[in-house]
């Protein structure tokens, strides 16, 4: 799904959005509540002859645009990207790039590290780090940032 149409889906359900996009602990609670306050207000219509019952179920749906707008806040919150500069990321790949045709591998690796840090989410720093591991005979590494690269491909797709 499209960021719009998460952003969407979590203000309308808040929680809902967030779990979708992978970010489990905030949207299984904004999920929870959620589901809480929709429930008073559906038992709250069906039961007319408590005043209790409908008065929480009235409560609840007051609260729930309240609700919304947390859970639009948590998505700013969970979902904000920091600005990158392209030429650090340029100078990092050129660096990495040198040091590993150079037979500078561990000096490739920083760099390839330093990327992964600063592109989190983009699999081309992962793949590079894969290989520079592999270079250096470091298996475990390798295999991981392989995976890593692997998902972040079947998530952008």
């Amino acid at each position: 799904m499209a960021g719009t149409a998460l952003f969407a889906v979590n203000c309308v359900l808040p929680g809902s959005g967030l779990l979708l996009s992978r970010r489990l602990l905030t949207g299984l609670a904004l999920l929870g509540g959620s589901l809480g306050l929709l429930s008073a207000v559906a038992i709250g219509l069906c039961e007319r002859d408590q005043p209790a019952v409908r008065l929480a179920g009235a409560i609840s749906l007051a609260a729930y645009p309240g609700w919304c707008a947390l859970g639009a806040l948590a998505w700013w919150w969970c979902c904000r990207s920091a600005v990158v500069d392209p030429a650090r990321v340029h100078a990092l790949y050129r660096t990495a790039a040198t040091a590993f045709l150079t037979g500078q591998l561990e000096a490739a690796e920083v760099a390839a590290g330093q990327l992964t840090t600063l592109l989190p989410s983009e699999a081309g720093s992962w793949r590079l780090l894969e290989l520079v591991a592999r270079a250096r005979g470091q298996a475990a590494r390798a295999t991981a940032a392989g995976h890593r690269a692997k998902r972040l491909d079947t998530l952008s797709t």
